[in-house]
C-alpha cells in the first residue's frame, strides 16, 4: 500500500505515472481522499500536452517503483482508460489534497467498473 508520505514525495518530484503495461501516462497531480472514511483512494494524472488536462485514477492496486530514478507510480489500469477518465473539476486544480464527495466517487467507481463501495467487479 502506498502511503500519504510517499505520494507527497511523488507529487513534489512530479513523478511519472505508468499504466498496467508500463507505458507512461503522464505526471502525478494531486491526491484525493474518500469523504466518508478519510482513506486515500485516488490520484490525478496530468495527461496530454496541455495544462489542465488532469484525470482521476484509483490507487487500488497501485505500486511505487522505488527502483527507478526518479521513482514512478504504476497504476492498475490501461493508458486509454486513464486518458478518457473524467477530468478533475476546476475548483480542485489549485490544491494538493482533497476529499471526493460520495457522488463524485460513485461516478468514478462506475467509470472504472467498481461497485459503489469501491470493490472490484
Amino acid at each position: 500500500m502506498i502511503t500519504k508520505e510517499q505520494l507527497h514525495d511523488l507529487i513534489a518530484n512530479q513523478a511519472e505515472v505508468e499504466d498496467n503495461h508500463g507505458r507512461t501516462v503522464g505526471r502525478i497531480g494531486r491526491m484525493f481522499f474518500d469523504e466518508s472514511t478519510g482513506d486515500l483512494e485516488w490520484v490525478t494524472v496530468q495527461t496530454g500536452l496541455y495544462a489542465g488536462h488532469e484525470t482521476y485514477v484509483p490507487l487500488r492496486g497501485a505500486e511505487m517503483d522505488g527502483e527507478s530514478d526518479p521513482p514512478r507510480l504504476r497504476v492498475g489500469f490501461g493508458k486509454g482508460l486513464i486518458e478518457d477518465a473524467p477530468l478533475v473539476a476546476e475548483e480542485y486544480i489549485s490544491h494538493h489534497e482533497h476529499h471526493l464527495s460520495a457522488a463524485q466517487e460513485k461516478q468514478l467507481y462506475a467509470y472504472y467498473r467498481y461497485d459503489t463501495h469501491g470493490s472490484d467487479d
